[in-house]
């Protein structure tokens, strides 16, 4: 008679492998019965009837199907399938804060995990203003610090950015000056370049 055989498992007949890709499968069986997998793994029904059968992933980040074989000294054996599936880690995710921006200033995402890329954006010029470039003390490396539109690699922190203006350069004004003999220009204001003509 082939022996009794029961494996814990999960929800669909799944095991929950570690991070490393090894996994533990824990059942029942007469005492005695020798436990194997179909890799080869094997282990024996201890006496209070409890069996640990470890093994581990082939490919580490992928499931795979097991098959958990009860075997009798009458090599009567019985069988039961199992999913071994990976551990999903998944890493903290940091806020990301502008300081400085202007109307329409983003970063996307506004939360990142380590590693990964975030886009900024210094949003709309304050008036009479130009953007000036990105700081920040939190060690993170602009891709381009000059440009409002720029990203950088998220570190494992929180990470506030500053977008900084400076005044825009006054507009130039091209002035023809037209007149009779000896017209000239006078004087030109260097504030807002505005000429003042005398014509003679």
């Amino acid at each position: 008679m082939p022996p009794p055989l029961f494996v814990v498992t999960g929800e669909n007949n799944t095991i929950q492998a570690y991070a490393t890709g090894q996994y533990v499968i824990r059942g029942y069986s007469v005492v005695g019965t020798t436990i194997y997998d179909d890799l080869g793994n094997s282990t024996t029904v201890n006496e209070d009837g409890e069996f640990i059968l470890t093994g581990s992933l082939p490919n580490g980040d992928e499931s795979t199907f097991r098959s958990i074989t009860a075997m009798n000294f009458t090599r009567n054996s019985t069988s039961v399938d199992v999913i071994i599936i990976p551990m999903i880690t998944t890493l903290p995710t940091y806020p990301i804060v502008i300081n400085g921006g202007g109307i329409g200033a983003s970063a996307t995402p506004n939360e990142q995990s380590d590693g990964e890329q975030v886009a900024i954006f210094a949003g709309q010029a304050p008036a009479g203003q130009v953007f000036n470039g990105w700081t920040t003390t939190d060690g993170i490396i602009f891709a381009n610090a000059a440009l409002a539109t720029t990203t950088f690699t998220m570190i494992d922190q929180p990470v506030t950015v500053t977008a900084t203006w400076r005044a825009a350069d006054p507009t130039a004004h091209t002035v023809t000056v037209q007149g009779g003999v000896g017209a000239s220009l006078y004087h030109q204001s260097c504030q807002a370049y505005y000429p003042t003509v005398y014509a003679l």
